[in-house]
C-alpha cells in the first residue's frame, strides 16, 4: 500500500505540475461571445450572451474573470455545474433569464453547483440585475461556494434575481462544503448580499454511509457538516431566507460545526433564518456527542438595520445544543426585539436591558427598527429626552427650563467649601448642583511617606498651606509577596502599603534574596527518528521548568535500498506520463532509480515523458443567434482534438447590434387627434422599453364628403374577381390613419366578403379614400404531433367547402425552436384542402419546436391566409 501511495503521489505531482497557468484580471470586457452548448470554457475578460434553450453536458470552466448574460426568456442548463478555481470570477446578470447550475452525475460527489471542485478552494461569485439562478451542490458540495473537505476563501456577492443554493447532503446552501472523513471544510470567506431574493437550504436527507443511517448537514448559508464558519457575512438588503439541515444553523455553522471566529453582519433588508434539531437560527451548530464534543459555539452577530426573524428549536441567536459559547450579539440603536419559544408566535416585546438574553436564551426573535413607544424624561447636564424603552434610542432632546433653588448656596470654609445655588429644571426635576466658592478646599501640601527598619509599617502625612494645624496622616502595616527564584531569577520579597485615605497612594519596596535555581536538565528524548535521507532530531527539557527546552540533530542513518519496479504510464493529450523506474521501499526512503542495481538515481522530472498536444479537427459552427436592437448575436466555430474530445479553441463570431432590429408593439396614442390637431401614437420596443417611436395621427375627417375607390382585385366569387362600385359613404365620421372593415354584398349572393377603409388626407379633406376588398379563409386547429428522428408529423382538422367562392385553397406549416417563431423557422405549404397530416424532416434531434397551421386561398395569383392556429410544442427524436 506504501508503494502505491507514493506511485500516486508522483503521478499527481506530474500532473499538477501541467496544470499551472496565470491570467490577469479584467477591468472591462474584451469582447462579446455567444453562448452555445459547446461553451465549456469562459475566457477571461468575456462576456457571454445566452439566448433560448442551452444545455451543456460537461462542467463549465472560469478562466480568469468572466460573464454569463442571460437575455429575456434565455435558459441555461449547466448539467455538471460551473467550476470557478481560485483567482477566477463569474459574474452572472441579465433579466428574465434563468441559469440551472446543478451535478447531474453521482461520480462528481463534493462539487458545488457554481464554485469549487472537490477538495479545493474556489474563486469569486457575484449575482446581479435581475438574474434567475437555481444552483445545487452534489454529495457534500455546497450550492454556491466550496466543494468537500477544503475551505473556502473566495467572496460571494449577490446584489439582485431570484437565487435559490441548495447544498448537496453535507453542503452549506451558500458557503463551504461538507467535511466526508477527510479534513473540515472550513468557510473563510465572504457572502455580501445586498439585493433580490435569496433562498438558501441543505440538503437534509438522510443516507447510507458504510451500512449506517447518517443524517448530516450544513448551514442554509455558511458552513458544512463538521465545518467552522470563520469568515464574514454581509446581508444590507433584500428578500433573504436560510434554512439549515438537521443539527444546523440557518446562517452560521453546520452540524458539529462553530462559528466562534466568524462574524455576521444585518444592515438592511428581510432576513429569516430558521436552525434545526438543535441548531441556532443564526450562529452554531448542535455540538457532537460523545466521544467527538466539537462544534456548537456561537458567532459575532452585529444587527444595525432591516427586520430580521431567527428561528430555532433551541437558541434564536447563539450556540448549538450541547455547547454553552454565546458568541457576541450586537443590537444597534433603534432596533427592537421581540421573542418567543415556541418558533411561531412572539411573546412580548423586551426592553434594550433584555435584548441579547431575549435571543439567545429563546427559540424565536424578531429583531426590527424600532417605533419608539412613549416613556418617561431621562435627563444629564445638557438636557432631557424621552428614552425608548425598547431600544437604545433617545428622542425630543431639548435643553432644560432651570429655577433657583431656595436655602441651597453655602459660604466656603477651610474645610467645608461653599457653593452656589443649586439649579432645578420645572420639566423634568433634574438638580444640578451649585459651582463651590473659590477658597472652599484645603490648600494640601505634598504628601511625606516613611518606612520603619523592618519595613512592617508605613506612615503617611500631609500639611493644608492655608493653616498649618490642618494635617492628615496614617499609619498602615505592610503585606509581603515573594516571587520564588527560577532557573534564570534570583527570589525577590515584595513589601506593599495600601491606604484607605485616597489621597495618599499605594508604596511598594522590593527586597532581593537568594540566588537563582539554575537548568536541571533531564535526559535527551528522540522527536524523529532519523533515516538514509534526512536528519533525525531530539531534545531535553528542564525539570524547574518544562518551558525551558533544548533540541539537538541526529546524524543521518547508514541506509540500504530496497528497489521495487513501478510500471510506466503513457502520456495524453493533456497529461504527462512516466517511464518505468525503481523506487526504494526501505524506512521511508522516496529515492527513484533508472536501473534495478540502483546506481542511477533520477528524480520525477527525469523519468517524466510529456504530454502529446491535442490534434485539432475541424470547427463545428454552433447555434446561430440573430441581433437585435439590444443584444449581440453571432455563432461559435468550436474546434476540439480528435483524440480526446476536449474543446481546444473557440472562434466568436459576433453579428453587431442592428439598431432597427425593433419588435414594436401595436402603439398607444399619447396625443389625441381632433379635427383641427393632429395626434400622436407612440410605439414601444417589447425587447426594450426604452426604444421608442412615434408617427402623427391625422386630424378627424368627415367621410361624408369623401369618395371611396375600390383596390382592383380583392374579392373572389365562383374563382372571379368582382370589382363593385361605391360612390360615396356618408352619415359617419371616421379618425384619420385607422383601418375600418365594412362588408359588401350583391345581388348574386349575401355578404360575399370584406373590405378596408382607410381615411388618409389633412385638415378640411374631401378627397378620395382607398376602400380595399380582403378575402378571409376559415383557419383551422391542430391534432397529434407525433414526433421523430429529426422529423415531426402534423395532423390537423380539415376545412372545405361546399362552393368554390368559400373553398380553400390549402394550408401552411409553421415550425420553429421558440414561442415567437424567430429561431430555426422553417415553413411547409400543403396544397389541396382535403389532406390532413404531412411529415416534416430535415428537423434537428433533440430539439424542442413550437408548432402552428393556417390556411391560405388563391385569387388572381394572390394568396389570402386565414389567422395562424394555437401553437403547440414537440420534441424531436435524435
Amino acid at each position: 500500500m506504501q508503494r502505491k501511495l507514493r506511485t500516486l503521489s508522483l503521478v499527481t505531482a506530474l500532473i499538477a505540475a501541467m496544470l499551472v497557468f496565470a491570467f490577469g484580471a479584467a477591468e472591462s470586457y474584451a469582447a462579446d461571445a455567444v453562448f452555445d452548448e459547446n461553451t465549456t470554457q469562459l475566457e477571461n475578460g468575456y462576456r457571454y450572451i445566452a439566448s433560448g434553450h442551452i444545455t451543456v453536458d460537461s462542467r463549465i470552466e472560469v478562466n480568469g474573470i468572466a460573464t454569463v448574460n442571460l437575455r429575456k426568456g434565455a435558459t441555461l442548463d449547466a448539467a455538471m455545474g460551473i467550476h470557478v478555481p481560485v483567482g477566477s470570477e463569474l459574474i452572472i446578470e441579465g433579466t428574465g433569464g434563468t441559469l440551472n447550475a446543478y451535478i447531474d452525475s453521482d461520480k462528481a460527489a463534493g462539487m458545488a453547483g457554481i464554485g469549487a471542485n472537490s477538495r479545493e478552494d474556489g474563486g469569486n461569485i457575484t449575482i446581479r440585475n435581475g438574474a434567475n439562478v437555481t444552483a445545487t451542490g452534489c454529495l457534500c458540495g455546497a450550492g454556491i461556494g466550496g466543494g468537500v473537505e477544503n475551505e473556502y476563501t473566495g467572496t460571494i456577492r449577490i446584489t439582485g434575481g431570484t437565487v435559490t443554493a441548495k447544498g448537496g447532503k453535507n453542503g452549506a446552501g451558500i458557503g463551504s462544503g461538507g467535511y466526508k472523513g477527510g479534513v473540515p471544510a472550513d468557510f473563510k470567506g465572504a457572502i455580501i448580499i445586498s439585493g433580490g431574493k435569496v433562498t438558501a437550504s441543505s440538503t437534509d436527507e438522510s443516507y447510507f454511509h458504510n451500512g449506517s443511517q447518517v443524517n448530516n448537514s450544513g448551514a442554509g448559508i455558511g458552513a458544512g457538516y463538521e465545518s467552522d464558519m470563520e469568515g464574514k457575512i454581509e446581508i444590507s438588503g433584500g428578500e433573504v431566507t436560510a434554512d439549515g439541515g438537521t443539527h444546523s444553523a440557518g446562517i452560521g455553522a453546520g452540524k458539529e460545526g462553530n462559528a466562534a471566529d466568524g462574524e455576521i453582519y444585518i444592515s438592511g433588508g428581510t432576513v429569516t433564518a430558521t436552525g434545526k434539531s438543535g441548531g441556532a437560527g443564526i450562529g452554531g451548530g448542535k455540538e457532537g456527542s460523545f466521544p467527538h464534543w466539537v462544534g456548537g459555539e456561537g458567532a459575532y452577530v452585529n444587527i444595525s438595520g432591516g427586520t430580521v426573524i431567527a428561528n430555532s428549536d433551541f437558541c434564536a441567536i447563539g450556540h448549538g445544543d450541547n455547547d454553552n459559547y454565546m458568541g457576541r450579539l450586537v443590537i444597534a440603536d433603534y432596533m427592537k426585539v421581540q421573542a418567543g419559544n415556541n418558533g411561531t408566535d412572539y411573546e412580548r416585546t423586551f426592553t434594550a436591558a433584555e435584548q441579547v438574553d431575549a435571543c439567545q436564551y429563546r427559540h424565536c426573535a424578531r429583531i426590527e427598527v424600532c417605533d419608539h413607544p412613549d416613556s418617561t424624561y431621562e435627563s444629564d447636564e445638557e438636557g432631557h429626552r424621552l428614552p425608548c424603552q425598547y431600544c437604545y434610542a433617545t428622542l425630543k432632546k431639548s435643553p432644560h427650563e432651570f429655577v433657583e433653588v431656595e436655602g441651597s448656596a453655602a459660604d466656603g470654609t477651610c474645610v467645608h467649601p461653599g457653593k452656589t445655588a443649586d439649579q432645578k429644571c420645572s420639566i423634568c426635576g433634574y438638580v444640578k448642583e451649585g459651582e463651590e466658592t473659590e477658597y472652599g478646599d484645603h490648600n494640601w501640601g505634598e504628601v511625606t511617606y516613611t518606612w520603619s527598619d523592618d519595613n512592617s509599617q508605613v506612615s503617611a502625612s500631609r500639611v493644608c498651606r492655608r493653616d498649618p494645624e490642618h494635617t492628615e496622616s496614617e499609619t498602615v502595616s505592610t503585606s509581603f509577596r515573594t516571587e520564588a527564584a527560577t532557573c534564570e531569577e534570583t527570589e525577590k520579597t515584595i513589601d506593599t502599603a495600601s491606604f484607605t485615605n485616597e489621597s495618599f497612594e499605594t508604596q511598594e519596596k522590593t527586597v532581593v534574596s537568594g540566588e537563582a535555581l539554575g537548568h536541571d536538565w533531564g535526559e535527551w528524548e528522540e522527536i524523529s527518528a532519523p533515516t538514509a535521507e534526512a536528519e533525525g532530531a531530539e531534545r531535553r527539557v528542564c525539570g524547574n521548568d518544562p518551558s525551558h527546552v533544548e533540541e539537538r540533530p541526529i546524524p543521518k542513518l547508514d541506509h540500504n535500498h530496497v528497489l521495487s519496479y513501478v510500471e510506466g504510464v503513457d502520456p495524453s493529450c493533456i497529461m504527462s506520463g512516466h517511464t518505468g523506474y525503481y523506487e526504494c521501499t526501505n524506512d521511508g526512503c522516496t529515492a527513484i532509480f533508472e536501473d534495478e542495481a540502483g546506481t542511477k538515481q533520477t528524480s520525477a522530472e527525469g523519468i517524466r515523458i510529456p504530454a502529446t498536444g491535442h490534434r485539432a479537427g475541424s470547427p463545428v459552427k454552433g447555434a446561430e443567434t440573430q441581433a437585435d436592437c439590444c443584444y449581440v448575436g453571432g455563432y461559435n466555430l468550436t474546434t476540439k482534438c480528435e483524440i480526446c474530445g476536449r474543446v481546444i479553441s473557440v472562434q466568436h463570431v459576433i453579428f453587431p447590434i442592428d439598431p432597427d432590429a425593433h419588435d414594436w408593439d401595436d402603439g398607444a396614442v399619447t396625443k389625441a387627434a381632433t379635427e383641427t390637431e393632429t395626434g400622436i401614437r407612440t410605439y414601444t420596443c417589447k425587447l426594450d422599453p426604452s426604444h421608442t417611436k412615434t408617427e402623427i395621427i391625422p386630424v378627424l375627417v368627415s367621410i361624408k364628403d369623401a369618395k371611396v375607390v375600390l383596390s382592383a382585385s380583392a374579392f373572389s366569387y365562383n374563382g372571379k374577381v368582382r370589382k363593385p362600385t361605391i360612390k360615396t359613404i356618408g352619415g359617419k365620421t371616421l379618425k384619420a390613419g385607422t383601418d375600418y372593415t365594412v362588408k359588401w354584398s350583391n345581388s348574386s349572393s349575401k355578404n360575399v366578403g370584406s373590405y378596408k377603409v382607410t381615411i388618409t388626407g389633412k385638415g378640411g379633406y374631401t378627397g378620395v379614400t382607398k376602400a380595399t376588398y380582403k378575402i378571409n379563409p376559415k383557419g383551422t386547429s391542430l391534432g397529434k404531433l407525433q414526433r421523430a428522428k429529426k422529423a415531426v408529423t402534423v395532423t390537423w382538422k380539415r376545412q372545405s367547402g361546399k362552393m368554390s367562392k368559400t373553398r380553400i385553397t390549402g394550408y401552411q406549416i409553421q415550425l420553429a425552436t421558440d414561442s415567437k417563431f424567430t429561431k430555426n423557422k422553417k415553413t411547409v405549404n400543403v396544397k389541396g384542402y382535403r389532406t390532413v397530416s404531412k411529415k416534416v424532416a430535415k428537423l434537428k434531434g433533440g430539439k424542442k419546436y413550437y408548432v402552428r397551421i393556417r390556411t391560405y386561398k388563391t385569387v388572381s395569383g394572390t394568396k389570402y391566409y386565414s389567422g395562424w392556429s394555437k401553437a403547440k410544442a414537440v420534441t424531436t427524436l435524435k
